[in-house]
């Protein structure tokens, strides 16, 4: 396990995710940390979800915040 909390946030380019990662820079804890990991929609879709023993389909990539 690396962490015990994952959020998402999609952004439609790579200009629009420098922006965010500016905001979360300045906006960075004391304690803890933060680690901030880019996908894109191909491999997002190339992800594999597994519930117990079944293989689940992946949703759709995001098109809001979401927090899981």
């Amino acid at each position: 396990m690396l962490q015990y909390s994952v959020y998402v946030h999609y952004v439609p380019s790579e200009e629009a995710e420098a922006v965010y990662r500016r905001k979360i820079s300045r906006a960075l804890p004391s304690h803890g940390q933060v680690r901030i990991v880019s996908v894109t929609d191909r491999q997002f879709e190339k992800m594999e979800v597994y519930v117990g023993q079944k293989r689940e389909r992946v949703e759709d990539p995001p098109h809001q915040l979401m927090l899981f």
